[in-house]
């Protein structure tokens, strides 16, 4: 306790020595140390999160956070935003409480299949089919992430009552990515196989936003966004062939070409059915004969079994009567060769073209009235234009396809394009910037703390060390009795040199003003 006062002590007199800009310094010195100490200690003492689970849709990172914070478990998200990170040292109870890597929960008792009815097993089925099927669709490059519902109604012996099998799709997807026509029904289809009894035509999908790519109620809509993209991809091709040929006869950013079409996307099945007189083919033939002959006897005699088959009632009085039967029915039926053309037409049949262009001639008017107005001129006149106007035509004509007699129309304009001024858009900083500033805020601690202490060390060397009183005083008593112990020795020894020296040490304050008068003393020690 005495030390830790006597350094205050000379803590304070130090501070005492110190004028103002010095005090101030050192005020500086010891702030930025306390702090440099206090953030270590705090960076230091921050837990360590690692991850618990990762590819997480923002409904099922919901519940997990929800389950974490009612156990009271430290959690936060990921840079991502698709992951949940906790404590090193709580991973293990958050993974018990989360069951497997997707944060599914452990299962229960009840949901152990050789112990639940039937009809929870076939649920429990159902939900591992459509977390198999989100699965599998989040391998999809555009999709963050997927949730499927399966719809299927119970079996019934009787037709009437039974139901087709149905499935909504809900898809996040991801920022930077376009999700067309042509996924969505790569979505259907692998969900109509993964489910046994559902077709494409009954899987709905949608995505965040709420909007409807195919199946159910949006099919129309799905058809009719089909048209439109296959109208605007058509439209920006032609336009991309007529600038490209411009290009490279006028120049770059010379021309500007806009298409409009007009496109049918009616859809015609047509049957032809044709006959060949002259060939004939046997399609039924039936050919039926008769014929009796003889004569037939004529019932007589007593009624009775005799009568039938004895001789004598046969060859009785009874007469026979003549009989002759023919019949034949010869019957056939042919057909003539037919040709039956079953010819089916697309939609997506171009009516019309309507084309746009503005040419840039190279002339500024203001800059030149004379060669702007030459420009404007016909190609007969004296002053030929700077651009054929009729061969520009000419080209745009012949990369969009025009067609005069399908009713195509184009206007051409020779005029200065304006341009588009460049817009001050700040550029986002790159991503690799975060990570490059975390590593300089950490290393910064590392480097105050470093800083920290070497100015402390300057701070301390200006401090006198403190001496204690019961070493020095030890110190003097331990050097006191050596010397004794000398002169004893050399009394013993040489009793008239320690008589010369202790006369000299009384004669010492006589003599202080001629040194050089002192006799040479010295002690000599005995050898051992």
């Amino acid at each position: 306790m005495s030390l830790i006062n006597k350094s205050l002590e000379q803590i304070r007199q130090h501070w005492q020595g110190l004028n103002g800009s010095q005090r101030i310094l050192f005020a500086a010195i010891a702030a930025v140390t306390i702090a440099g100490i206090s953030a270590i200690g705090w960076w230091s003492s921050r837990p360590e999160y690692i991850p618990l689970a990762n590819n997480l849709s923002p409904t099922r990172m919901s519940e997990i956070k929800t389950a974490l914070d009612a156990k009271g478990i430290d959690n936060k998200m990921n840079f991502s935003g698709e992951g949940i990170l906790v404590p090193s040292g709580k991973w293990n109870e958050a993974k018990l409480l989360l069951g497997d890597e997707d944060g599914t929960p452990p299962a229960t008792n009840s949901q152990i299949p050789g112990i639940m009815d039937p009809k929870t097993a076939e649920a429990r089925i159902q939900q591992e089919k459509e977390r198999a099927v989100e699965a599998t669709l989040r391998r999809f490059r555009a999709i963050e992430s997927a949730s499927v519902q399966i719809a299927a109604p119970e079996s019934s012996p009787f037709l009437v009552e039974r139901k087709p099998t149905t499935a909504s799709v809900v898809l996040a997807i991801r920022k930077g990515h376009n999700f067309t026509n042509e996924q969505a029904a790569g979505v259907a289809s692998v969900v109509s196989r993964s489910v046994t009894g559902l077709v494409p035509e009954n899987v709905t999908v949608s995505d965040t936003e709420g909007r409807i790519y195919g199946g159910g109620i949006g099919a129309s809509t799905a058809i009719i966004d089909h048209q439109f993209d296959y109208r605007r991809r058509l439209e920006a091709d032609l336009a991309g062939k007529a600038e490209t040929m411009l290009a490279n006869y006028l120049g770059y950013d010379k021309a500007t070409v806009t298409v409009s079409a007009d496109i049918d996307f009616t859809e015609t099945t047509r049957v032809d059915l044709k006959y060949d007189p002259s060939g004939k083919v046997k399609a039924k033939e039936t050919i039926k004969n008769m014929k009796t002959t003889g004569a037939q006897a004529i019932a007589q005699g007593v009624a009775g079994v005799a009568t039938n088959v004895t001789p004598a009632a046969q060859g009785g009085n009874g007469a026979a009567a003549p009989q002759s039967t023919t019949d034949e029915t010869i019957e056939a039926e042919f057909l003539n060769a037919k040709t039956e053309d079953t010819v089916r037409i697309a939609g997506g049949k171009i009516l019309r073209l309507t084309v746009a262009a503005i040419i840039d001639p190279g002339v500024d008017a203001a800059a030149d009235p004379q060669a702007a107005g030459a420009a404007g001129q016909p190609a007969g006149a004296a002053a030929q234009p700077a651009i054929d106007e009729a061969k520009v035509q000419s080209i745009i004509e012949q990369a969009v396809g025009f067609d005069a007699d399908r009713g195509d129309k184009i206007e051409v304009l020779f005029a200065k394009l304006a341009g588009i001024e460049p817009l001050d858009i700040p550029v986002a900083a790159p991503q690799y910037w975060n990570t490059i500033l975390t590593v300089i805020e950490n290393a910064s601690l590392g480097i105050a703390a470093i800083v920290a202490f070497l100015l402390g060390m300057k701070v301390i060397k200006t401090i006198k060390p403190i001496e204690v009183e019961g070493r020095r005083s030890s110190e003097s008593s331990g050097g006191r009795d050596h010397i004794l112990a000398e002169l004893s020795q050399q009394a013993k020894e040489n009793p008239e040199l320690v008589s010369n020296i202790l006369s000299s040490w009384l004669n010492s304050e006589a003599q202080a003003d001629s040194p050089a008068e002192q006799p040479n003393l010295k002690v000599v020690r005995p050898a051992a």
